[in-house]
C-alpha cells in the first residue's frame, strides 16, 4: 500500500500541473494575435518563464509515475478508486470546485490511459449522485422528469445541473443569504459586549493558489500559545476559568469561531453542533453555568495534543466530524429554503364541516385548522346565515407583530363531521373576516397524486375559497387520529375526525392564473392586523375624554428611553464639531453576521474578472481600504430621531436663550420657520442661529425673507424675491413678496363619474393638505362623504352609488377655485398694543368643531380681526344628542386654545369663548358633581383648560363655526367675510350685550336629586301598654338614664331616681303625646321651624353696588368661597330685590341674595370701642 499511496499522490500532483498548463493554453488562445499590447508582452514573458518551470515539473512527475508502475491497469484502478472514494459534499457551493472538477479530471486521466470513457455516463452519474445531499438528489430527479421519455441523461447534463445549482447558491450567499446548517433547536447568542466597528481588509499577496493550498491542507496554530494545536486542545486555555475563556474568545471573535473554536469561517457558517449543556450556538468550554463546578473545572497537563478534540464528556469542542452526515435534515431544509427568491406555495389545513343552524338543520362551511390559535373564531356572515344568537363579549386579539384587533361578540355553534358521528360544540368569537381566500392561488390538483382510498376533509383544497370558521388549539388536538402520509410533491396528509387534511409546502406546483391576473405566491397569511377601515373610522369617533395631560413630551416609552440613554452616553463631537452617534439597534449587531468571507470572495471574484480583462488590470490598483459610515443612512428608522436629537442637543448647549428657543420650537423636519417684528433683530437672530448650527456642521441654505435682504449678508442665500417668488412649507405655498399663504395642490378635477370607486375618492381627498384648517368648511364635506361611503359597506374597487357620485363630482368641481384663495400670513396689525383671542364653537348632527380669531389693536387704535386656525370633526355614526355634540365642540375649542397658547409666542390680554348653546353654558356654570358622567368629564376638562377665560353666548347667525359643521362650497367660502374676518361685533369691541344669556333652569344630563323624607309616626310611644302613669314615668326616666350613661363614660348616674330625672321624663312623655295627638301641625309648623336660621329672618336692607361679597358654595368650605363685587341689583315685579349681578375673577355671574354674604369692609366704631382705644 505504500507504493499505491505514493503513486496516488504523484497522479494528483500531475493533474494539478496539467491544469496549470491548460490555463496557460487558454490564456494564449484568448489573446488577439493581431494587436498585442506592450504590457501584455511583458505578462506573456512572465507566464512563459513560469510555464517552462511547470512543464519541467510535469515531465519529472510523469517520469516518476512511469518508474513506479509500467502497468496502465494499476493507474486506471487508482483513478477509478479515487472517483469512488471521494468524500460526501453537503454544501452545494463546493459542487462546482470539487465534484465536477474531480470527476472530469479523473475521466481525462482514464482516457489518457487508454480507457473508453465515452459510454460510462450512467455509471458516473450514479457515482456522483451518491456524493450529493438528499435535497440536491431530489432536484436532480425533478430535472430528469423534464427530459423526454426515452432520453437517457448524459454526463454533461448532470455537470451542467451541478454548475447551475452552485452558481445560484453562490449568488445567494453573496447577497447575504446564509445557509442555516444548525439544528432547529439552536438559537443565535446575543452578545452583550459593545458593538465594534469591523474593517474588511485583504492581503495584497493573497492569490488563488495560496487560497486553494490553505483549503487543501490546514495546519492548526493556537492563537493563545502559538503552539501547533487547536485552541480547544491548548492546556493553557483549558486551565483558565470559564469566565476568562469566554472573555478571551469574545476578544478574538473576529479571528475564530465561538462555536467550534476554529479559524477560517464565521459563526453563522459553522457546521458543528451547539453547546451540549444549553443548545446555544457557542462552545461548551465557554458555557457559563450557575453551579460552582464549572468554574472549578481544570484540565491536567497530561493530556496529549491532537489535531481533533476527543469526544468525551469533558471535551465538547463540537469538532468531532469534518462535515455533516448524509442524513442531515437541517442541511436539507436550509438548502431548500434558499434555492430560489420566490416563496413556495404552502397549504394550510382546511376542512368542510357541517354546522347546525337555529332550525337544527346542517349546512356546509369551510374551516381552517390552526394549532397556533388559542380560541375558535367564526365570521359574521356565517352567523347571520345560521341565525345564531350572539352575546356581547369584548376580546382583544393579538397577532403577529403585536397587531391587535377587537371582537365584540361571541356565539356557540355545533359542528359535525361529514364522514362519521363526531360532533363538537364550539364557543367562537365573531370577526368580520378571518383571513383572505386560501390557498392564495389555484393549484394543479393532478400533480399531488393523492391515494384513491383517502377521503379528503376538503375536496376542493386547491381552489381559493373563503374561510368561515377557525378551529383553534382547544379543539385541534382532539381532531387528530393515527395516519400520516408524505406526498411526492411535498405536503403531508393527516388523518382527522373530519377526514384527511392536506398541509405543507408544495414543491414544483405552478399556480394557475385566473381572470388574466398573475398569482402572487409571496403573500403570507399569518397576522391579524388593524384594517384601513378601522383607521379611517377615527374621523368620526367622539373626542376622547383624555385631557392631554398624558401627552407630556417628557414621557418616554421603553424604546424611547433606551434611545435617549444611548445617545447621551455614546455621542461625541469631533474636532470640527460634527456629531458622532451610535445607531440604536433593537438587536445586537452580532446578529447581522460576519461578512468578511463574502467580502473576500467578492474580492477574489474581481481578481478573476480582471484576469479575463487585461486592459482593466493594467490600471493602477490600490489595496483594499477600511471605510467608515460618515453619515446617518437615509431611510433607516432611527435617522429622523438622530437628526432632530442632534439639533436639540445644539439648542441645549447654546447660551443664547432666543436662539435655543427657536431651534427647539421652530424646526419642522429640515425646515426652519420663524419671524420677528424687527428686521434688523431678525437678521441678527438668523446669523446667530446659523453660527450655532454651523458649529455642529448643520449649514443652513436657501434663506427666504418677505423683505429685501442685502447681498452682503454672507450667511444668506435667499431665493428670488420678485412678485412670482414662491416657496413651500408645511404643505402650504408662501408667496414671500406679498407675505400670503396659498394652496399649491394640483388636483385633477376631471373625474369619470361612471368609474368612481371608494379607492379613487379617498385618493383624491387625501391630496388636500390643510394643517391650519383654513379650508375646514370645505374639507368637512369630504369627511362626511367618506363616512357615507362606510355606511354603504361597499368594497374598495366597487362602483359607488349615483347620489354619492354626484355629490363627489360637485365637490371636486369646486376645487378649481382653490388657487384663488390667498390668506395673509401675518394675522396681527403693526405696533400691537392690545391682543384678544376669540374662539367660536358649534355643532350639528353631521359635525362639530371650533375656529379661532385674533383681534389686535394698534397704537393708533385701529382694530384688525383675522382667522388664525380651525379644527373640525365628523359626528359619530351612533346617534348623539345635539347638546352633547355642542359640548364636544366646546371641548375641541378648549383643546385648540391650549395648542395655540403652546405654539404661538404671543400674550393675549383677554380670551373669549363663544357658543350658541345655552345648555352648554349652563353645564359649564354647574358644579360637575351634579352632572352625569359623559357631561361631567368634559366639563371638568373644559374648565381646567379655559380657567380664567370668559364663556359667552353668540347667535347662530353670527357664529362662524356654524360653517364648520354644515359645510360650504369653495366658491362661496372665498367671499365669506364672516369666515375670514369673524363677526362684526368683535371688530367693534362691543361685547357687553353678549355676556348675559338666559340660562335654562331645566338643564338636561343632571343627576337626580337625593330626596330625604321625614316621616312622623302616629304611635311615637306605646302609652297603652302602661296601666299606671307613675310606672310609665319611672320607666322612661330609667331609659333616659341609660342613654346618659351610654353617652358619658365617666359621669354615670347611679342610685335612686332623682326629682330632676322624673321631671325630664314627664316633659318627654308630654311631647310624645302631643306628636301623637296633633301629627299634621307638628310636621308642618314645628319641624319646619327647626330648620330656620335667625340671621335670615330679619331684613337688613338691599345690597348696594360695589359691595364686596362672598358667593356661597354648597360643596365648598367658607374659606374657599369666591370673592366678588356687586355690579347691579335686579328688582322683581313686587319691588323686592332678590338677584344681584356680580363680577368675579372668572367672569360675571348672577346670584340670588340667599347665596350672597356681604363683607363688612367699613365699620364705624361704637362709643365703647372709641373710649377703649378704638376697634381692633
Amino acid at each position: 500500500m505504500g507504493r499505491d499511496s505514493e503513486l496516488r499522490e504523484l497522479v494528483r500532483k500531475r493533474g494539478n500541473l496539467r491544469g496549470r498548463l491548460t490555463l496557460f493554453e487558454k490564456y494564449i488562445n484568448s489573446l488577439d494575435k493581431t494587436n498585442i499590447l506592450e504590457q501584455q508582452v511583458v505578462e506573456i514573458k512572465l507566464r512563459v518563464a513560469n510555464t517552462e518551470t511547470i512543464f519541467s515539473d510535469f515531465q519529472e512527475v510523469q517520469s516518476e509515475i512511469e518508474g513506479l508502475s509500467d502497468e496502465p491497469e494499476l493507474l486506471t484502478q487508482l483513478e477509478i478508486r479515487e472517483s469512488i472514494e471521494s468524500q460526501f459534499y453537503s454544501s452545494m457551493s463546493l459542487a462546482k470546485t470539487c465534484i465536477c472538477n474531480k470527476v472530469l479530471k479523473n475521466l481525462r486521466s482514464l482516457k489518457n490511459l487508454g480507457e473508453s470513457t465515452e459510454h460510462w455516463d450512467t455509471l458516473v452519474i450514479f457515482l456522483i449522485t451518491t456524493k450529493l445531499d438528499p435535497n440536491t438528489c431530489q432536484k436532480w430527479e425533478d430535472k430528469k422528469n423534464t427530459f423526454e421519455k426515452d432520453y437517457k441523461p448524459k454526463l454533461d447534463d448532470i455537470i451542467e445541473f451541478l454548475k447551475n445549482r452552485s452558481d445560484v447558491l453562490d449568488m445567494l450567499k453573496a447577497q447575504g443569504h446564509k445557509q442555516n446548517t444548525d439544528s432547529p433547536k439552536r438559537s443565535i447568542i446575543n452578545s452583550s459586549q459593545s458593538q465594534q466597528m469591523r474593517s474588511f481588509v485583504a492581503n495584497k499577496q493573497l492569490t488563488r493558489a495560496s487560497t486553494s493550498a490553505t483549503k487543501s491542507s490546514r495546519a492548526f496554530k493556537c492563537i493563545m500559545c502559538d503552539g501547533s494545536h487547536a485552541l480547544y486542545s491548548c492546556i493553557t486555555f483549558l486551565n483558565l476559568p470559564v469566565q476568562d475563556r469566554l472573555t478571551f474568545v469574545q476578544n478574538k471573535r473576529n479571528v475564530i469561531c465561538t462555536n467550534c473554536l476554529r479559524t477560517g469561517h464565521a459563526l453563522d457558517d459553522c457546521q458543528f453542533g451547539p453547546c451540549k449543556q444549553c443548545t446555544q450556538k457557542h462552545n461548551s468550554l465557554i458555557h457559563i453555568d450557575n453551579t460552582a463546578s464549572c468554574n472549578s473545572l481544570r484540565f491536567l497537563p497530561t493530556l496529549t495534543h491532537t489535531d481533533t478534540p476527543a469526544n468525551n464528556a469533558t471535551d465538547s469542542a463540537h469538532a468531532n466530524t469534518s462535515s455533516l452526515g448524509p442524513n442531515s435534515i437541517t442541511s436539507y431544509h436550509s438548502k431548500q429554503a434558499v434555492q430560489s427568491n420566490t416563496l413556495d406555495q404552502v397549504l394550510l389545513s382546511t376542512a368542510l364541516v357541517e354546522v347546525c343552524n337555529n332550525n337544527n338543520t346542517y349546512i356546509v362551511a369551510r374551516a381552517l385548522l390552526d394549532s397556533g390559535s388559542q380560541r375558535c373564531f367564526v365570521t359574521e356572515s356565517l352567523c347571520k346565515k345560521l341565525h345564531l344568537p350572539t352575546i356581547q363579549s369584548t376580546l382583544n386579539i393579538s397577532g403577529i407583530g403585536n397587531s391587535v384587533m377587537c371582537s365584540e361578540q361571541s356565539c356557540d355553534l355545533v359542528i359535525r363531521s361529514r364522514f362519521n358521528d363526531f360532533s363538537r360544540r364550539l364557543n367562537c368569537s365573531v370577526l368580520p373576516k378571518i383571513t383572505f381566500c386560501l390557498p392564495n392561488s389555484r393549484l394543479d390538483f393532478n400533480s399531488f397524486q393523492i391515494p384513491q382510498n383517502v377521503k379528503l376533509a376538503d375536496p376542493d383544497y386547491y381552489v381559493p375559497s373563503e374561510i368561515d370558521i377557525l378551529i383553534g388549539a382547544d379543539v385541534f388536538w382532539d381532531l387528530l387520529q393515527v395516519g400520516l402520509i408524505r406526498l411526492p410533491t411535498g405536503p403531508y396528509l393527516q388523518n382527522t375526525r373530519l377526514g384527511w387534511v392536506i398541509s405543507g409546502t408544495v414543491l414544483g406546483n405552478k399556480a394557475y392564473s385566473t381572470n388574466n391576473q398573475t398569482s402572487n405566491n409571496n403573500i403570507i397569511y399569518c397576522s391579524l392586523s388593524t384594517s384601513l377601515e378601522g383607521q379611517l373610522k377615527r374621523f368620526w369617533e367622539l373626542e376622547e375624554v383624555d385631557s392631554g395631560k398624558s401627552g407630556n413630551n417628557n414621557t418616554y416609552t421603553e424604546d424611547d428611553r433606551l434611545c435617549e440613554d444611548l445617545f447621551t452616553s455614546t455621542t461625541i463631537r469631533d474636532s470640527e464639531g460634527r456629531f458622532a452617534v451610535r445607531i440604536p439597534l433593537r438587536e445586537s449587531a452580532d446578529s447581522l453576521g460576519d461578512s468578511y468571507e463574502s467580502a473576500k470572495n467578492r474580492f477574489l471574484s474581481l481578481e478573476r474578472k480582471l484576469d479575463r480583462a487585461p486592459e482593466l488590470k493594467s490600471i493602477k490598483q490600490e489595496p483594499l481600504g477600511i471605510y467608515q459610515l460618515n453619515t446617518v443612512t437615509y431611510g433607516t428608522a432611527s435617522a429622523p430621531y438622530l437628526a432632530m436629537r442632534c439639533l436639540r442637543q445644539l439648542a441645549f448647549e447654546c447660551d443664547d436663550e432666543l436662539v435655543s428657543s427657536n431651534i427647539l420650537n421652530s424646526f419642522y423636519c429640515d425646515d426652519l420657520i420663524f419671524s420677528h417684528d424687527n428686521k434688523q433683530e431678525l437678521l441678527t437672530l438668523c446669523e446667530n442661529i446659523n453660527k450655532t448650527l454651523l458649529s455642529g456642521c448643520f449649514p443652513l441654505r436657501k434663506w427666504s425673507f418677505n423683505f429685501d435682504v442685502s447681498p452682503s449678508d454672507s450667511f444668506t442665500k435667499s431665493l428670488s424675491l420678485d412678485k412670482n417668488a414662491q416657496c413651500k412649507t408645511l404643505g402650504l405655498g408662501w408667496c414671500n413678496s406679498s407675505d400670503e399663504l396659498h394652496f399649491k395642490t394640483n388636483l385633477n378635477i376631471d373625474v369619470d363619474v361612471s368609474q368612481l370607486t371608494k379607492r379613487k375618492i379617498l385618493s383624491f381627498i387625501s391630496q388636500i393638505y390643510d394643517p391650519l384648517g383654513l379650508l375646514a368648511p370645505v374639507i368637512i364635506t369630504t369627511k362626511i362623504l367618506i363616512q357615507k361611503l362606510w355606511l354603504y359597506k361597499i368594497g374598495w374597487d366597487d362602483p359607488v352609488s349615483s347620489d354619492l357620485a354626484c355629490l363627489f363630482s360637485k365637490t371636486v368641481s369646486s376645487f378649481q377655485y382653490l388657487p384663488q384663495i390667498r390668506v395673509p400670513r401675518h394675522v396681527t396689525t403693526k405696533h400691537v398694543q392690545y391682543l384678544q383671542l376669540h374662539i367660536f364653537t358649534d355643532a350639528s348632527q353631521d359635525a362639530y368643531g371650533a375656529c379661532a380669531y385674533i383681534r389686535s389693536v394698534s397704537t393708533s387704535n385701529e382694530p384688525v380681526v383675522k382667522l388664525l386656525c380651525a379644527k373640525s370633526k365628523v359626528a359619530p355614526l351612533k346617534p348623539v344628542s345635539i347638546p352633547r355634540l355642542e359640548l364636544c365642540g366646546a371641548l375641541v375649542g378648549a383643546r385648540l386654545y391650549k395648542k395655540i397658547i403652546e405654539s404661538i409666542n404671543l400674550t393675549f390680554n383677554n380670551t373669549y369663548f363663544w357658543t350658541d348653546s345655552t345648555i352648554v353654558l349652563g353645564w359649564l356654570r354647574t358644579h360637575p358633581i351634579a352632572l352625569k358622567t359623559f357631561v361631567q368629564n368634559r366639563v371638568v376638562e373644559i374648565n381646567d383648560l379655559t380657567s380664567g377665560c370668559t364663556w359667552s353666548h353668540v347667535s347662530g347667525v353670527l357664529n362662524p363655526a356654524d360653517m364648520l359643521t354644515r359645510g360650504v362650497n369653495l366658491p362661496e367660502l372665498v367671499h365669506k367675510d364672516l369666515w375670514w374676518n369673524g363677526p362684526g361685533f368683535i371688530l367693534d369691541g362691543n361685547l357687553e350685550k353678549y355676556n348675559l344669556p338666559d340660562i335654562p333652569s331645566d338643564l338636561p344630563e343632571l343627576k337626580p336629586d337625593k330626596v330625604v323624607g321625614l316621616h312622623a309616626s302616629c304611635n311615637s310611644f306605646p302609652f297603652d301598654k302602661f296601666s299606671s302613669f307613675v310606672r310609665m314615668t319611672r320607666c322612661v326616666a330609667y331609659m333616659l338614664r341609660f342613654i346618659h350613661n351610654t353617652r358619658h363614660k365617666t359621669n354615670h348616674i347611679q342610685g335612686a331616681l332623682s326629682v330632676e330625672e322624673l321631671r325630664r321624663s314627664t316633659i318627654l312623655l308630654a311631647r310624645l303625646s302631643q306628636i301623637d295627638s296633633f301629627p299634621d301641625e307638628w310636621s308642618k309648623e314645628f319641624v319646619s321651624e327647626l330648620q330656620t336660621r335667625t340671621k335670615w329672618q330679619k331684613n337688613k336692607g338691599d345690597l348696594n353696588e360695589n359691595t364686596l361679597v362672598l358667593i356661597k358654595e354648597e360643596n365648598q368650605p367658607p374659606l374657599k368661597w369666591r370673592l366678588g363685587r356687586v355690579l347691579a341689583v335686579h328688582t322683581g315685579k313686587d319691588g323686592v330685590s332678590r338677584v344681584a349681578k356680580i363680577r368675579t375673577a372668572s367672569g360675571e355671574i348672577l346670584r340670588s341674595f340667599s347665596k350672597i354674604c356681604p363683607l363688612p369692609v367699613d365699620i364705624t366704631p361704637t362709643e365703647n370701642q372709641v373710649s377703649r382705644g378704638g376697634a381692633c
